[in-house]
């Protein structure tokens, strides 16, 4: 007999109507960054009878030091946060190209040798967090937009205590090493029939690695008594406070705040003055409070983060072997056609840590295991493009394409955690995204039009790599114990289905020089892409209900829905107009880019895509008459465009971005 079921939920989310859209929390961000660059770069050549020896060394170095201040309204359960972090990090980066070029008779032979090296070194970053206690909301209005969450705030900093304080250091190296050649061979068939054959090949190898530690602790519980009054001998004007009488007491906020920062906050530049964040925690005083948190010993307040230090860490190898043949042939003087093929093959061992945190004791002893995994993947890369020439203003140029679009390393690394009712997993089994294309493009050049070209693409993608939310039905198929089963899980995934992009486009470049006088300066420059792009996405539901013994039953429901390509606009827009004069330069740019599917989801009104984005640049330059100096001035984001994700159900902002303007200013030197 078949047990009866009755439904948990009796008003739950449908796919067959439009779901209202509840807003859980919302989180306010102001990231001060400071960056200072040092580069330098050394290049050499010599010329060979026939050929040439080039050699080229960069080396970069960029400091960066961040203070960030987050706020947390953390709605649906109550609580009002605030947290920051104090960063700092140096990458050092040196590249090395050595090129050998050589022409004998009808051969050409060309050759480099390139290492590549980068370091990203962070000792020392810090982060505090405060958390207000009780209830810290006046009302709870989950139908409210998000810049009306702080309206119901109490923002009762007497009541908001330290919470915790961390230490985070990290150091993540990659190694490049690339050898390649190409031989050129010229050939005649008949007086109509000549071209080139070109044959290739190409090794890389790539060594990655990535460590973390975090050490740190709680000050609000109990066994950190001896911290809290260490803290106090340190700084005994805090105890002026009645609000810290002695050091059992919970730490409050008050007498910890940078109140230099309120005048800032207040500012209608933050986020147009549409938000606000504040108050924070003075940075200065939260550096010495760790040093005196570092040298105590209590292991509530200070200790080695086990899970944080070694869930994340990854190290490995990518070696990619890859060669080629093509011909670039001549059919009389209106038609070139040039076929070929390319093959590549990838091998890719990357070391993980598999864990679980569940356990209470998962900080100091993290319970995991090590995992190495060895893939290995070839494919085959066709292409063929023709170009038909009848007139010398006029041409066509057909392509038939195969490209490669390989998943990030950090998505394959076999790092996995196990928490509670959720698993963070890394799909080492990710493929890589391919595309099959076709062009079609007319290009018209004539002295008072210029460049004139429009044409069409079609885009046919394979494994799609896509971000996926889904419950854990059969946890072998993600290597995981039996335990998981119907947690939730979160990974990217190859997307079974075949995507297709298909697209216009109309470019045109152009100098009025026929113009008189001054206005013969004039430079236009103008593309614009439309697109059309749809693909099927499968995702994955559960269903929560009782039987009649009253025992917990999920149902797992699978289903497909049709979408625009993630990370795809409709319409892309480039333009610049600028002026030339003797040594003088200048470029306005505008981009328009309309919203792009970002986020897919099993209900419509939970998918995200981003809004229009309009922005305008300028460019300016001088040549300057001595030892080949140029000055110049970049000026970003004139109109200071802020980047915005929306959810669709509701149009309220799940994410925005305010990066203001930037401006560099400098003296390049040429030789």
């Amino acid at each position: 007999m078949e047990a009866r079921r009755v439904h948990v939920e009796l008003h739950g989310p449908s796919l067959d109507t439009k779901n209202d859209v509840f807003i859980n929390g919302l989180s306010v961000f102001d990231i001060n960054r400071e960056k200072e660059r040092l580069g330098g770069a050394f290049v050499a050549d010599y010329r060979l009878p026939n050929g040439k020896i080039s050699l080229k060394n960069i080396f970069s170095r960029a400091n960066t030091d961040a203070i960030s201040y987050q706020e947390y309204y953390e709605y649906t359960g109550n609580h009002h946060n605030y947290s920051t972090y104090d960063e700092s990090s140096q990458l050092d980066m040196m590249i090395n190209i050595l090129k050998f070029e050589q022409r004998f008779s009808v051969f050409k032979f060309d050759a480099h040798f390139a290492h590549s090296y980068s370091e990203n070194d962070a000792p020392l970053n810090v982060q505090v967090q405060w958390k207000e206690r009780g209830g810290a909301y006046t009302e709870i209005n989950q139908d409210a937009h998000p810049s009306e969450i702080p309206s119901y705030a109490k923002n009762n900093i007497n009541q908001t205590m330290l919470y915790e304080c961390w230490d985070n250091s990290y150091l993540a190296k990659d190694r490049q090493i690339t050898a390649a050649a190409n031989l050129e061979m010229s050939y005649s068939l008949t007086k109509q029939m000549s071209g080139k054959l070109k044959i290739g090949g190409k090794y890389r190898s790539s060594d990655r690695e990535y460590d973390q530690q975090a050490a740190g602790g709680y000050l609000w519980v109990g066994g950190a008594r001896q911290t809290r009054q260490n803290l106090i001998n340190a700084f005994p004007w805090i105890t002026e406070s009645p609000l810290i009488p002695d050091a059992a007491s919970f730490f409050w906020m008050t007498p910890f705040l940078e109140h230099a920062y309120d005048s800032y906050k207040m500012d209608d530049n933050f986020l147009d003055g549409e938000y606000e964040i504040g108050p924070v925690f003075d940075v200065g005083l939260m550096r010495d409070m760790m040093k005196v948190i570092r040298q105590t010993n209590e292991l509530e307040s200070y200790h080695k983060n086990d899970v944080s230090s070694k869930a994340n860490d990854y190290s490995g190898t990518e070696l990619l072997g890859a060669g080629y043949i093509m011909t670039d042939l001549n059919i009389g003087s209106m038609v070139t056609v040039i076929p070929g093929v390319r093959y590549e093959q990838l091998r890719t061992s990357y070391y993980g840590i598999q864990g679980d945190s569940r356990p209470r004791d998962a900080e100091f002893r993290y319970k995991h295991t090590d995992t190495t995994i060895v893939r290995t993947r070839g494919h085959w890369l066709p292409m063929a493009h023709v170009r038909f020439k009848p007139v010398k203003w006029f041409d066509v140029r057909l392509a038939y394409t195969n490209t490669l679009s390989r998943p990030d390393y950090n998505l394959i690394t076999p790092n996995s955690n196990i928490s509670t009712g959720m698993v963070s997993w890394k799909n080492y089994n990710l493929k890589p995204m391919r595309s099959e294309n076709f062009d079609l493009y007319l290009s018209f050049h004539q002295n008072h039009i210029g460049l004139f070209t429009v044409g069409g693409f079609i885009k046919n993608i394979r494994d799609m790599i896509y971000n996926t939310q889904s419950v854990i039905f059969e946890p072998s198929i993600y290597g995981l114990p039996a335990i998981v089963r119907n947690y939730d899980i979160n990974f990217f995934e190859n997307n079974p289905n075949e995507a297709k992009v298909r697209g216009i486009e109309i470019d045109w470049q152009t100098t009025f020089w026929y113009l008189p006088g001054l206005l013969r300066g004039l430079v236009f420059n103008t593309n614009y892409t439309h697109i059309f792009s749809e693909a099927k996405y499968p995702q994955y539901k559960v269903t929560t209900e009782y039987d009649e013994n009253y025992n917990l039953v999920k149902t797992y429901h699978y289903f497909d829905y049709r979408d625009r390509m993630l990370h795809q606009p409709n319409d892309i827009v480039n333009a610049s107009l600028g002026y030339d004069y003797k040594k003088f330069s200048v470029r306005m740019s505008m981009l328009y880019q309309s919203n792009i599917f970002k986020q897919t989801y099993y209900y419509p009104e939970g998918r995200v895509t981003t809004d229009d984005y309009l922005r305008f640049d300028i460019s300016i330059s001088q040549n300057l008459p001595w030892y080949g100096l140029q000055l110049y001035c970049n000026i970003n984001n004139l109109n200071a465009a802020h980047d915005v994700d929306l959810n669709r159900g509701n149009g309220f902002p799940t994410a925005i971005q305010h990066y203001g303007r930037t401006m560099d200013l400098g003296v390049r030197w040429t030789y």
